[in-house]
């Protein structure tokens, strides 16, 4: 069975509340993260304000603290979680009875519900003025740094975070080994990490609060040694200082300047624009054009345009 911090990860749960007047299993669904993992993504919802769910409206009539959750089955693989979900709502009927408070008969069915007609407007698509829009940018931007915002990334750190899956115990033992000099891609490996995640543990980006050992912290090898050792030869200093003296030779400035010449404007395989068009756009955006607008007629992504407005790409078109 799949099991991460001494927990399954394939399960179908149940939630109830142990408040005297609401006992009995009330909602049943499913994860791929652990049980204790959605679980807290169910009371983050709830509290939070996110969603409007019967599930997350039930939790906040009751509050977090009295919702409690049970694992009713858990498999060793994902692919009959669908079935096993249906399986217990039909058995405990949370869907069927007017109590319950699953809005499906589970799986990826959506058989049963109906959206309000608030949402069926919704639905049909909105096109938002450029007040709204500037309202909207300029409240993304407050939510960051907001008191709320500030509180409940405090309340989130480390083992606290509803999505983690590691330990202040574990991520010591992460420290303690890239401390002593073992590389980032040697740790990721050896315990089935990304090596992005363990590259930010080792930079202090995330799990800050996990201090280092104590002492000198012994250097990690080279990448050249790293990649010799992993196919059984271990290279001299003197051969690795060989290799990057060769490398650095092998550019010549012909070399460079054919390379930057490929790559440069209409040269680019890759290029979708060409200098007409460059222009063209600048124009359109200096009249005052949205980056999406122009984007929609030229069948280039928003963001390509807006490089090319601000001169980060095409630089060489005036």
């Amino acid at each position: 069975m799949n099991i991460i911090a001494g927990e399954p990860l394939y399960v179908v749960y149940a939630l109830y509340c142990t408040c005297h007047e609401d006992r009995g299993l009330r909602y049943v669904g499913q994860t791929t993260r652990g049980a204790s993992v959605r679980f807290r993504f169910h009371i983050w919802d709830a509290i939070s304000d996110r969603s409007d769910l019967a599930v997350h409206r039930w939790v906040r009539k009751h509050g977090g603290d009295n919702i409690r959750y049970v694992i009713l089955e858990a498999l060793e693989s994902p692919e009959r979680l669908d079935e096993i979900e249906i399986k217990w709502i039909r058995k405990l009927g949370t869907f069927s009875d007017p109590r319950g408070l699953n809005m499906s008969e589970g799986g990826k069915s959506i058989k049963g519900y109906v959206h309000s007609e608030e949402t069926r407007k919704k639905m049909c698509g909105r096109v938002y003025t450029d007040e709204t829009r500037t309202k909207m940018s300029n409240s993304a931007k407050l939510r960051g740094i907001s008191p709320l915002a500030v509180q409940m990334a405090r309340e989130r750190v480390g083992s606290k975070h509803p999505n983690t899956f590691l330990t202040e115990e574990g991520v010591s033992q992460i420290k303690e080994r890239l401390w002593s000099g073992t590389p980032v891609r040697v740790v990721a490996n050896d315990r089935g990490l990304l090596i992005s995640l363990v590259s930010h543990i080792n930079t202090g980006v995330t799990w800050s609060h996990v201090d280092w050992p104590i002492g000198p912290r012994q250097a990690p090898r080279t990448r050249a040694l790293m990649s010799a050792s992993a196919k059984g030869r271990i290279h001299t200093p003197e051969a690795i200082e060989k290799m990057r003296v060769g490398q650095r030779a092998s550019w010549t400035p012909e070399r460079l300047a054919k390379a930057q010449a490929v790559g440069l404007g209409e040269g680019n395989p890759a290029a979708k624009l060409n200098e007409e068009l460059v222009r063209a756009i600048r124009l359109r955006h200096d009249e005052g054009e949205s980056y999406v607008s122009i984007s929609r007629t030229l069948g280039v992504s928003d963001g390509a345009i807006a490089k090319v407005c601000k001169r980060i790409t095409w630089k060489h078109v005036i």
